[in-house]
């Protein structure tokens, strides 16, 4: 059965529009389930969207969620989806460079089992997490300033603010496996007693390249590549992180617990301390338009193309974790997924009822794959 006979016969669904409703797909606005405006009409014409339904293939539970609510309309025999314009791009699971963020070991796994609110991490629990290091171009000194987050054995990703504008700093070299940047090596207990060590790696940077589209004034499109100067050595302290592909991609986060990692400030004054030691925060994922009244009521914007988390007190990103991944793993654990990079919050980071917003990854997929090599 095909997956537009099985909405069609869907109780819940017949019951969205009435038949008169619809007058000609192809001229109406919607919103899908993402609340992305786009356009009605069949499923098998949105190219994001017709591989859920390709060669006779049935939808999983989460897509069947997404495609029910961004339904659009009906007529007597075929229920229309809507379509949203960054979902009218070739599929980005299709892309001819797909393959360069596979090779080698899998990805989104974790060998091992300050962000305000958070908790200090295991030793290589995250082992996709990048730390950027900037030279001040007035001390001469150099610090962290930013995260970002593994993608391929030679390419991070992380926010177009931490790679442009930088004021009186520069951009020198990125560092993985890192836990205690207070140390050379860091070791931790395992179980038994035995020691389990990280050997961090530095990079220098081949190329960073920010989307063409970034606006430091509202922050959209607030994301960046970073190629380094040669492939990571992948171990127990540095592996990939997943891109979003398929499911993941078009989940509703709504409710799911993420997690943020990061080096930035402990508490929401400007005062307080960065953490020297990896951090991770659960944050709820937050729904959109939620999310969007409580940012306009803060003077910001936001868009589909980004995703919010947190909103409670005492837990959130803060200054210092730019640039950061935050993951979802699968509804039945892990592989994780990177499916935001921290933006922007509020200055008074979990404080307010403010939710963190992020770069939604999925959103991305293809300008990123065009630009590996």
């Amino acid at each position: 059965m095909r997956i537009l006979d099985v909405l069609v016969t869907a109780c819940a669904l017949a019951a969205v529009v009435s038949a008169g409703r619809l007058k000609r797909q192809s001229e109406l606005e919607c919103r899908d389930a993402r609340n992305r405006t786009g356009t009605c009409g069949s499923i098998e014409e949105c190219d994001g969207l017709s591989w859920i339904v390709e060669a006779g293939r049935r939808p999983t539970p989460i897509e069947f969620n997404f495609l029910k609510k961004s339904v659009c309309g009906r007529t007597k025999t075929r229920v229309h989806i809507c379509c949203a314009p960054s979902s009218s791009q070739p599929p980005p699971e299709d892309h001819p460079n797909k393959h360069l963020v596979e090779q080698g070991k899998l990805c989104g796994t974790i060998v091992h089992q300050r962000i305000r609110g958070g908790d200090e991490v295991p030793i290589g629990k995250h082992p996709w997490m990048a730390v950027l290091f900037y030279r001040d171009l007035i001390t001469g000194s150099i610090r962290p300033g930013c995260g970002g987050a593994l993608i391929s054995q030679q390419h991070v990703l992380t926010a177009a603010h931490c790679v442009t504008d930088l004021g009186d700093a520069e951009l020198m070299f990125v560092r993985l496996g890192e836990h205690d940047l207070t140390s050379r090596e860091d070791c931790q207990q395992r179980a038994d007693g035995s020691p389990i060590c990280n050997h961090p790696q530095n990079f220098r940077i081949n190329a960073s390249l920010f989307h063409e589209g970034y606006s430091r004034i509202n922050s959209s499109n607030d994301i960046a590549l970073i190629k380094l100067d040669r492939p990571v050595l992948e171990d127990d302290f540095v592996g990939k992180i997943c891109l979003p592909f398929g499911i993941a991609g078009h989940r509703d986060y709504t409710g799911v617990n993420l997690t943020a990692a990061g080096y930035g400030r402990l508490g929401p004054s400007s005062s307080s301390p960065s953490s020297q030691v990896l951090m991770e925060v659960r944050l709820p994922g937050v729904d959109q338009r939620v999310c969007s009244d409580v940012i306009t009521r803060n003077k910001g914007v936001i868009t589909d193309k980004q995703i919010c988390a947190g909103g409670e007190d005492g837990r959130d990103s803060c200054d210092g974790d730019s640039g950061g991944p935050l993951i979802a793993p699968t509804p039945t654990g892990p592989p994780y997924s990177l499916v935001g990079v921290v933006s922007f919050g509020a200055v008074r980071c979990g404080e307010g009822g403010v939710p963190s917003v992020n770069t939604r990854v999925s959103e991305y997929l293809n300008w990123i794959l065009d630009r590996l090599d």
